[in-house]
C-alpha cells in the first residue's frame, strides 16, 4: 500500500504528460555469475527511450557485477539513497557497490514498469540477490527515482520491501 501511495504522489505531481513504457515485464536472469539472458518485449533497444536504456544497462551491469558499467551512468556529483544509506558522488557509489558486490551476487531482476516525464523517472523492479558465503538468499520489491542531468544519473533513490521468500505473487516463486 505504501508504494501505491508513493506512485500516487509521483503522478501527481508530475501531472498531465507523463508517459508509461513497458506493460510487459522486462526479466533478466543470470544464467551464472558471468552470464545471464535479456528478455525485451519485442523493441530494439534503439526503440527504448534514453532513461529506458538506462535502467536496462543498470539491471544488465548489476547482474554481472559490473561496478565500472553501472558507475558509468552516474554523474560526478550524484546523490544516491538506499535504504537509511547516502552517497554523495561517483566516488562514494562505487565504494558501495564494491562493499555491496564484497558479499552479494544478483541473480534476478524483473523490470514491472518503467514511468518517465523527460529527464525525470520511476521504475519498479524486483530482483533476489545471494550471499556467497551462507547461500542465503533475499528478496526485494524496490520503487526507484531517478533524474538525468546531460544523460547521467543525478539522483537515484530507492525505496525497498524485503522478503525472506518471494512474494507469493511474484514470478519469482516459480
Amino acid at each position: 500500500m505504501p508504494f501505491v501511495v508513493l506512485m500516487i504522489s509521483i503522478l501527481f505531481f508530475w501531472g498531465v504528460g507523463l508517459g508509461s513504457v513497458g506493460a510487459e515485464p522486462l526479466l533478466f536472469s543470470a544464467v551464472n555469475s558471468s552470464r545471464f539472458n535479456l528478455v525485451f518485449a519485442n523493441q530494439s533497444m534503439s526503440n527504448h527511450s534514453q532513461i529506458q536504456q538506462l535502467v536496462n544497462r543498470q539491471a544488465n551491469a548489476w547482474l554481472t557485477g559490473d561496478v565500472d558499467n553501472i558507475i558509468a551512468d552516474f554523474a560526478e556529483d550524484c546523490l544516491f539513497v538506499i535504504s537509511s544509506s547516502r552517497f554523495q558522488g561517483k566516488q562514494q557509489v562505487k565504494q558501495s557497490v564494491e562493499d555491496f558486490f564484497a558479499s552479494n551476487s544478483v541473480v534476478n531482476i524483473e523490470i514491472h514498469r518503467i514511468i518517465e516525464n523527460g529527464e525525470q523517472g520511476a521504475v519498479e523492479w524486483s530482483w533476489s540477490e545471494v550471499n556467497p558465503q551462507t547461500g542465503e538468499r533475499s528478496y526485494t520489491e524496490d520503487g526507484i527515482i531517478l533524474a538525468l542531468e546531460d544523460g547521467k544519473i543525478k539522483y537515484w533513490r530507492e525505496y525497498i520491501d524485503q522478503f525472506d521468500q518471494p512474494p507469493s505473487n511474484s514470478p519469482q516463486s516459480d
